[in-house]
């Protein structure tokens, strides 16, 4: 199990209070199951998509969208402009090194008890839901797109997401806590 896909030299996590993003910096990291986007009491975070790849190829509709396996996912924004413009949080986390975090999440994934398939995921997301695609899609590529891909309207979220999959649900959030500190500074924009 190992971190894959392409992470950024720097990322940005909203919090909305001071308090979540410390515990953050101190190890703390709170994942959401994708799924749970779509009931998200947060009008802001609400995505009703979510969990859903969708795409036209040929004049053909295709939606999917998995049965059994579950999928985890910690949001984070590719640029603090992005970041900024979301009702997200005053307090960002500026993450110096998430190649580093994707890489720790890993092991504490690998030493749990419970069926994690893979390790992190590193995933920029894709603003084309619904959108034609020319090329075909082999059934990998497909399956991402239920973690991968929004509707353009949120494209001003700028979104990369830490991912990862279980066998079973865990409830709409799973907590990990790291043995280290994350690598990171907390920025207060009021």
């Amino acid at each position: 199990m190992k971190a894959i896909g392409e992470f950024p030299d720097t990322l940005f996590r909203s919090f909305d209070r001071l308090e979540y993003a410390q515990q953050f910096i101190n190890g703390f990291v709170r994942f959401g199951a994708v799924s749970g986007y779509k009931e998200i009491e947060d009008e802001g975070r609400r995505d009703k998509t979510e969990g859903v790849g969708h795409f036209t190829s040929k004049g053909v509709d295709t939606k999917i969208q998995f049965c059994s396996n579950v999928f985890y996912a910690l949001c984070c924004h590719r640029d603090l402009s992005s970041a900024l413009k979301t009702s997200h949080g005053k307090y960002i986390v500026e993450i110096a090194n998430p190649l580093l975090l994707a890489e720790e999440l890993t092991r504490v994934l690998r030493e749990l008890k419970s069926k994690n398939f893979g390790g992190i995921e590193g995933v920029v997301i894709e603003y084309d839901k619904g959108n034609e695609r020319n090329s075909e899609l082999d059934s990998y590529h497909k399956s991402r797109l239920t973690y991968c891909q929004k509707p353009v309207e949120y494209s001003s979220e700028n979104e990369f997401r830490f991912v990862f999959c279980r066998k079973e649900f865990a409830g709409n959030n799973l907590c990990i806590q790291l043995p280290n500190v994350i690598s990171g500074v907390v920025h207060d924009h009021t």
